[in-house]
C-alpha cells in the first residue's frame, strides 16, 4: 500500500519530471515497479471527478492537468494518508479534516495578500487534486495469496 500512496504524492510533486511513457490508446502512465518485480502500479491521470468509473485523458490533456498539480495537492494527500493511518479499520472507516486544519497544513492560512474567499477556492482545487490520480496496480501470487489487479 505504501508504493501506492508514495507514487501519488510523486505524481502530485514531481509532474511533468516524471518518466511519463506513451500507452497504445494515446494515454499516458507513470509506472512504478515493487521490490524484486512483485507487481506494478501504472498511474494515469483524469479531468472527471464526479464520474464513478473515470477516463484517463490523452496525451494532450494528461499533461495539461499534470502542470496544473500543485506540490501542496502532494501535502493534502499525505495528511489523508496519515489521517487514515490513524484509524483502527481504515478502509471502512471516514475519518473528517476541516478547513481550518488544511489552511493550517498547506501554509495557506499565512497568506495575509488573499482573503478568505480566495484562500478556500485554493484549497478546494487543492482537496481534488489527489483524486485526479488513478492506479492501476497489478501484483504476482505471492505465497498463499493469489494474483491480483486493481484498476481506478
Amino acid at each position: 500500500m505504501s508504493l501506492l500512496l508514495h507514487g501519488v504524492a510523486e505524481v502530485l510533486s514531481q509532474k511533468r519530471d516524471l518518466p511519463w511513457n506513451t500507452q497504445t490508446q494515446n494515454n499516458i502512465s507513470y509506472k512504478k515497479v515493487a521490490d524484486g518485480k512483485k507487481g506494478t502500479v501504472c498511474y494515469y491521470v483524469t479531468d472527471n471527478l464526479e464520474n464513478l468509473s473515470p477516463e484517463t485523458l490523452s496525451e494532450s490533456a494528461a499533461l495539461a492537468v499534470i502542470e496544473r498539480f500543485d506540490p501542496r495537492a502532494g501535502a493534502i494527500h499525505l495528511i489523508y494518508c496519515a489521517a487514515a493511518a490513524s484509524l483502527n479499520n481504515p478502509w471502512g472507516s471516514e475519518f473528517l479534516l476541516d478547513d481550518r486544519q488544511l489552511l493550517e497544513y498547506t501554509g495557506l492560512v499565512k497568506r495575509r495578500d488573499l482573503c478568505i474567499h480566495e484562500k478556500l477556492t485554493i484549497l478546494y482545487d487543492l482537496v481534488r487534486q489527489p483524486a485526479q490520480v488513478l492506479a492501476h496496480i497489478a501484483w504476482e501470487k505471492q505465497g498463499k495469496i493469489g494474483a491480483f489487479t486493481v484498476a481506478d
